[in-house]
């Protein structure tokens, strides 16, 4: 059983309240980019400037059988699942039920590997995984923050030093230091 999924096991029965709200949120979110007489096509507004990034980003996109070169499908199937998981927070469950039939099956709940969750050696110290799960909200919050500042016109200060990280490494691509922890 890999780290992650020991992670995923090891959180989500301590956020219940988080991904209640979150599942609310992106339903709601979700409906708001939906055309309004059909929830599972996506507004044709949206769904032109995701097929213009895309194409500008990834040409081939669409001769490659890329699946979000597929808008409405995408969000028929996000749509759909979202309306599956409900209001329950019993994601493993109906994540063992879905994964199934790929081979995947997530362990119960008392499977998790403490190797996996506790201990872990990280760029800031040895942490266990919900302390590094809550660094890692907070640094999420901190970046939509400055963004949702500049696109509401109050600070653009954040985004300009924006820089390109990679998000298998967490360190800056020009400079290859760590973005979220101390160098």
């Amino acid at each position: 059983m890999s780290s992650s999924v020991n992670e995923r096991l090891d959180i989500y029965p301590k956020r219940d309240r988080l991904a209640l709200r979150l599942t609310k949120h992106l339903k709601t979110g979700i409906a708001n980019c939906s055309v309004p007489s059909n929830s599972l096509l996506l507004d044709p507004v949206i769904k032109a400037l995701w097929l213009e990034i895309l194409n500008s980003t990834y040409p081939n996109a669409i001769n490659d059988g890329c699946p979000e070169a597929t808008p409405d499908m995408w969000h028929t199937g996000f749509s759909v699942t979202l309306k599956a998981v409900g209001a329950t927070t019993k994601l493993f469950p109906f994540a063992r039920h879905v994964a199934a039939n790929k081979g995947l099956v997530y362990p119960e709940l008392n499977q998790v590997a403490d190797k996996f969750v506790k201990g872990i050696v990280t760029p800031g110290g040895i942490m266990d995984y919900e302390t590094l799960f809550e660094l890692a909200v907070k640094n999420i919050v901190h970046v939509w923050k400055g963004i949702d500042a500049a696109l509401n016109g109050e600070n653009y200060s954040f985004v300009e030093t924006l820089e390109d990280w990679n998000l298998d490494t967490g360190r800056s691509v020009a400079i290859n230091k760590y973005v979220f922890w101390s160098n």
